[in-house]
């Protein structure tokens, strides 16, 4: 508080000094002062002023004769510029730290942040290409393009280097001593994100190379990312999520045994937004995720805390929590992505938002993303434009057939499930997108193996039904009342009238005992269709009515007033 004070005093007369030694002394006031106000999220503004008046106070000459003391004022300006979400500025002073470099070292820091400064304007492109550039000059080579080949050999290689550690090893392994791999650490660690959202071909490459680092040349901070996105492969890419969730509770530690707070909202987002929900209940995951949000804010790392925000959403969607809140928090979420420029992860978190509107009844059409949050015609175009079409499409294909099998627009719901061509090619790891696509799209071939055959749809009912008891095995949790659903639309497909309707009332059951409102108010929905179809009108409008009184419950109105409309009223 004090030095905040005594370097406001001096900068008043700033304009009186002549002495270029005091111009510096009160330069390194600056720089010492924007130091302190940078730990402190609330104070990221104030620390700005500081360095951008330190700035001022030196000259030209100054980059010879007061090299670091210039470095750092550029740098630590540039950082919180990005923390503050004015990417421009932070841009500039990063590029003209670059300018002024003597060598790689010098520019390191500058690099870093200009490839954090163009990710979050959802200019994924120059940051990887930018990214990349630096960890070829530190020795890590990336191909131009990846195979799968490639990406083979590199999970092979890694697991071998794994299983040659215990895990009470893995949990001492040294410390890494070597500069520039420690460098190139911190670069891959910014890269495992913007592959995961525009060049998923990488994100098994990046996060194998970073574990490789790990084990040959030591732990080091930003190891706990890397242990956390391989748990992500190994459980989504591997199959194997006990081994997966094995990985992410030692990032964990690793993270802990280090205390980098700066690393835990990136760690959190990869533990609770992709790893936990395979083994560990779905709603236990969304606590974890609004600490990540907490730790990513405080410790300036914005672009990680948004993430696990656009997580927090979709994950509480999820699970079942009521959407009157979810509305609330994802306005308040959305607005400061946008006051902190986070453009990315803003633009990942559209599709959710707009989904979240459509059940709750405020969109013209359900089944389209189309109201107050997005456009899907804009948006696809958009991010075809941006390069960022894998993750931003998926999301929007997956949301909207989840709508459109809801509102029973099931042809829908099964072409924009073929379309989601991105959840299958690149096999991506978030569960709660990979297990839920695979439960609506084995629903909907179901209901259309009713009404045109089985023929066009086995193939599929097959697959996403061995891939739900798989998943039940790990997580039953989670997946067990899907399965019990599937299996009773199933027993009825095969006409075996008794043992679907026991099905049908266990999906319900393990859903509500499981807290999943929403799909025991969907499991219930599917049992009154099955009882009015076997000419059971009153044990059918007994189920309707349940399942509105769910709908109404988790408080997506728009699909509630749906069931009214098209069963009960009739039925009534």
């Amino acid at each position: 508080k004090f030095l905040s004070v005594i370097v406001d005093q001096f900068h008043r007369g700033a304009r009186l000094i002549s002495m270029h030694d005091e111009r510096i002394n009160l330069a390194k006031l600056s720089l010492r002062a924007g130091k302190k106000a940078s730990e402190f999220s609330a104070f990221m503004p104030c620390s700005v002023v500081y360095l951008k008046a330190g700035i001022e106070l030196i000259t030209d000459s100054d980059w010879e004769s007061h090299r670091e003391l210039c470095l750092d004022l550029y740098n630590l300006c540039a950082e919180m510029e990005y923390c503050l979400g004015h990417f421009k500025d932070a841009k500039g002073y990063a590029e003209e730290v670059i300018k002024r470099g003597n060598s790689l070292e010098d520019s390191l820091r500058a690099y870093y942040t200009l490839v954090q400064a163009n990710g979050s304007e959802a200019n994924t492109a120059d940051a990887f290409a930018i990214a990349t550039a630096v960890l070829a000059k530190l020795g890590e080579l990336l191909p131009s393009s990846v195979t799968q080949v490639e990406v083979r050999e590199e999970l092979l290689k890694t697991q071998a280097l794994v299983q040659t550690k215990s895990a009470d090893e893995l949990l001492v392994l040294e410390s890494m001593q070597n500069e520039s791999k420690r460098h190139a650490m911190k670069f891959f660690k910014i890269l495992l994100f913007y592959a995961y959202a525009s060049r998923q071909e990488y994100f098994a490459l990046v996060a194998c190379r970073m574990v490789q680092l790990s084990l040959l040349y030591g732990v080091c901070r930003e190891s706990p990312g890397a242990l956390a996105g391989y748990g992500m492969i190994v459980c989504g890419m591997l199959g194997n999520a006990a081994a997966g969730y094995s990985l992410g509770r030692l990032a964990l530690s690793v993270l802990e045994r280090f205390d980098a707070k700066e690393n835990i909202a990136r760690v959190y987002c990869a533990m609770y937004g992709f790893i936990a929900h395979w083994i560990e209940p779905i709603q236990a995951s969304v606590p974890s995720l609004k600490q990540g949000i907490d730790a990513g804010l405080s410790s300036g790392d914005t672009e990680y805390a948004f993430l696990n925000a656009h997580l927090y959403l979709g994950v509480s969607l999820a699970s079942g929590k009521s959407l009157g809140p979810l509305i609330y928090e994802m306005r308040l979420y959305s607005k400061q992505m946008v006051e902190f420029n986070q453009n990315l992860v803003w633009l990942l978190n559209t599709p959710v938002r707009q989904a979240i509107l459509n059940l709750s009844g405020t969109s013209d059409d359900p089944v389209k993303l189309v109201g107050d949050e997005m456009d899907e015609n804009v948006f696809l175009q958009q991010s075809i434009e941006q390069s960022d079409y894998n993750a931003l499409s998926s999301m929007v294909y997956f949301y909207r057939m989840w709508l459109e099998y809801l509102f029973g627009e099931y042809e829908l719901a099964a072409e924009t499930a073929k379309m989601n061509f991105n959840v299958e090619k690149h096999r991506m790891t978030r569960f709660v997108i990979v297990c839920n696509h695979a439960f609506y799209k084995g629903l909907s071939a179901l209901a259309l193996a009713r009404k045109e055959g089985r023929t066009n749809w086995i193939t599929i009912i097959d697959q996403t039904m061995s891939q739900m008891k798989s998943w039940a095995l790990s997580a039953p949790w989670n997946c067990q009342h899907k399965l019990d659903l599937m299996v009773a639309e199933f027993t009825y497909l095969n006409g075996d009238v008794d043992e679907a309707a026991e099905a049908y009332d266990r999906a319900a059951s393990t859903a509500a005992k499981h807290g999943f409102i929403h799909e025991q108010a969907l499991a219930l929905e599917r049992a009154g269709i099955f009882h009015l179809e076997c000419r059971n009108n009153d044990r059918a409008a007994e189920y309707f009515e349940q399942s509105h009184q769910c709908y109404m419950q988790w408080e997506a109105f728009g699909k509630a007033s749906h069931v009214k409309s098209l069963y009960l009223q009739g039925i009534v």
